[in-house]
């Protein structure tokens, strides 16, 4: 199992998600932990189950832009610079106090 953290505290669970159609689903199910999606610039949450909080982070994980409470049936905008994203069930960046800027790490 991996797990997402922060310098060294344990954020989460991560199930990374690297192919087309484990990309396309990833946010359309109930999220236990967290999700990486690599690579992901955009996304959507089409048939999400309930609202979602994505993190948009550089290919070194640095986080460049947090969407917090995403409501079922959205699209992002493409963030260019992005090269993963992180979702999570809302209340996850309020709970782990998540900025821009924090340096995330995927562990195994």
């Amino acid at each position: 199992m991996a797990w997402l953290m922060r310098e060294d505290q344990v954020l989460a669970s991560v199930e990374l998600v690297t192919d087309r159609v484990g990309r396309l689903r990833a946010l359309s199910r109930r999220i236990d932990g967290a999700l990486a999606l690599r690579p992901a610039w955009a996304t959507h949450t089409l048939g999400a189950p309930g609202r979602v909080d994505i993190i948009f982070c550089d290919s070194a994980l640095v986080v460049l832009e947090i969407l917090a409470d995403v409501a079922p049936n959205r699209v992002t905008r493409l963030r260019p610079r992005a090269r993963c994203l992180i979702g999570a069930e809302a209340g996850f960046i309020g709970r782990h106090l998540l900025a821009v800027g924090d340096r995330l790490e995927i562990r195994d």
